[in-house]
């Protein structure tokens, strides 16, 4: 019988998947199957008439620029708090992945008249990165950091953590607005 059951711990079980990746997954099938259809591998296009899913993005949420600045400038009830604002600050304005920002080491900055010139490899891309840092606010939350963290320039936080913790950051700045996200393949407010 084809599949074969391994018994172990990779049985025949499908992954629930979120309607982004199954409509990108679909695409991507259709494709293949249109080259061996247009290659003449295939009498037909078996997937022709399949339409994919609609992905689903929520509106995105932006701060305002005193917001943004209200994230350095609060004074939390937690210590933990503090990172967790000078990190998302330090990202707001480098324009990385919350994994790149957090796995950015000390050797990835070359000091500058200006502030910093930083360099890295995306995690997901594999891209190379060089981003100037002159902004004074990210320069002086790198500089709290030095030599606290080991070879890591920003404090380890895990990401699930990191949004928990966004949140109550959230809260003790007074930001009160409605913030959507995907659950299950739904919008939630």
């Amino acid at each position: 019988k084809y599949p074969k059951e391994t018994g172990g711990r990779h049985k025949n079980k499908v992954e629930p998947r979120s309607i982004n990746t199954t409509s990108k997954m679909i695409k991507n099938l259709k494709a293949f199957t249109r080259w061996l259809w247009e290659d003449e591998r295939l009498p037909r296009d078996p997937m022709k008439h399949i339409i994919p899913p609609t992905q689903q993005y929520a509106t995105p949420i932006v701060l305002s620029k005193v917001e943004r600045d209200k994230l350095i400038s609060t004074n939390y009830s937690e210590d933990d708090l503090f990172a967790v604002a000078d990190i998302f600050y330090a990202q707001c304005w480098l324009g990385c992945r919350i994994s790149d920002l957090l796995s950015l080491k000390w050797h990835n900055l070359t000091p500058q008249a200006s502030g910093y010139r930083l360099c890295y490899k995306e995690g997901k891309t594999k891209n190379e990165r060089t981003l100037p840092i002159t902004n004074h606010k990210v320069i002086d939350i790198i500089n709290k950091y030095k030599g606290t963290n080991g070879d890591n320039i920003f404090p380890s936080i895990a990401s699930a953590t990191l949004d928990l913790k966004l949140k109550d950051v959230a809260k003790e700045c007074g930001f009160s607005r409605e913030v959507d996200y995907l659950e299950n393949d739904v919008i939630v407010k």
